[in-house]
Order: structure tokens, then C-alpha cells, then sequence
């Protein structure tokens, strides 16, 4: 199948995205070296052990998007995945906590229908991930940065970390969304069954 010739690149896709967008080059071989999420605002994770780090100046010839960053992930898992939008549109979702703090840190893909999905339950079999790079910048609030840690928007400092904003919150990764173009939700068509399948309209929510 043609499927089953794609697998060798789409596999590595983790290794290469899950923690840097692209290919970077990095000063120097220190062992605790910052690997940059080359997205606007974002950090870094650091090489050897757990936590965000503060990439140096010139680490990243350039930035890349998120939604560009979003939109390229989305083009290669239309490709597993048909029930995705071809073209591979890919979006940022608005953090809103009480809806769930995952969501900023999912990349959520354009279906066929013109809803927003994140196909993390697809992508599991073949050991690929839905959501952005440790330390991309997901929401900024009264002179407080989020990054996305463990897949969740967080602050950096643990400190600030409520309990709300460490559980799942309104939506389920089976929910099918209706983004408005900056990503705000505006409602939910209601989950995704296996393969694709579309269901009845839930309707809008506020």
C-alpha cells in the first residue's frame, strides 16, 4: 500500500519535531544544551534533563510560525489520515483554561468537513505526536508567560501552576471544534469516531 511506503519518514517525524521544529545548529556541545522550539516567544528544553531553558541569540536562523509550524505537521498526517484536509491546515487553539489547557499545546488540523481536530488517538499506533514542541509560547497574561510542558500550557514557574490548569477541562481529544481564523473556539460538533466518521451537530456553545 502506499500508506505503508510513507511510514519510514513519518516515523521520524518525533525525533525530529516533537522538541525542535527544524534543523537547527547549535553553538557548542555543552551537556546541558538549550534546543530551541524556533517559534515566536518560545524557549528551549534542555539537551540532557527535563525543563525549559532560555535559547542563546542566533540559535535559530530563523523563526517559523506556529501555525506554519502546525499547518506542515498536518500535511504529513493527511497523508495517514484521510479524513484530514489535504492541503494540511493546521491551527493553534486560544488558550482558555477552563475549556483545557492542552489545547494551546495540540496541533489541531483542518478535517475535510471544515472542523478542527487533533488526531492524537490515531497518530498513538504509529508512535506519533499531536501536540507542539516543549516550549512553545501558548498564552501570555498580566506579564506572565505560558509555555507548553508535558503537553499542557503552563507558567514556567511551578509556583503559579493552579491545580485547575492541570485538568482536562470542557473538551476531550475526541471533540471535533469550530475555530474561528485566530483560533478562538465558537463551538463543537461533537466527537470523532473511529476512522473519521461524522456525527451530528452538538451546536454552538458560548
Amino acid at each position: 500500500m502506499a500508506t505503508t511506503s510513507l511510514l519510514p519518514s513519518l516515523l521520524l517525524l518525533p525525533l525530529a519535531s516533537t522538541k525542535v521544529a527544524f534543523p537547527h545548529v547549535f553553538p557548542g556541545a555543552g551537556t546541558t544544551r538549550c534546543e530551541s522550539t524556533c517559534t515566536p516567544g518560545g524557549l528551549g528544553t534542555l539537551r540532557t534533563r527535563a525543563g525549559l531553558c532560555t535559547p542563546e541569540l542566533g540559535v535559530c536562523a530563523e523563526e517559523v510560525q506556529v501555525e506554519e509550524l502546525a499547518s506542515r505537521r498536518c500535511a504529513a498526517y493527511a497523508k495517514l489520515l484521510p479524513f484530514l484536509h489535504p492541503e494540511g491546515r493546521g491551527k493553534q487553539v486560544q488558550n482558555q483554561p477552563s475549556k483545557g489547557s492542552w489545547l494551546p499545546c495540540a496541533v489541531f488540523c483542518e478535517t475535510v468537513s471544515g472542523a478542527w481536530y487533533s488526531p492524537r488517538q490515531e497518530l498513538a499506533p504509529y508512535h506519533l505526536s499531536s501536540t507542539l514542541p516543549e516550549g512553545t509560547l501558548c498564552h501570555s497574561e498580566g506579564g506572565v508567560n505560558h509555555f507548553c510542558q508535558d503537553s499542557l500550557c503552563l507558567p514556567r514557574d511551578p509556583a503559579l501552576v493552579t491545580r485547575g490548569l492541570l485538568l482536562q477541562g470542557r473538551y476531550t481529544h475526541t471533540d471535533r471544534l469550530i475555530l474561528d481564523t485566530k483560533g478562538h473556539i465558537q463551538g463543537v460538533l461533537g466527537a470523532v469516531e473511529e476512522g473519521g466518521e461524522q456525527e451530528e451537530e452538538d451546536g454552538e456553545e458560548s
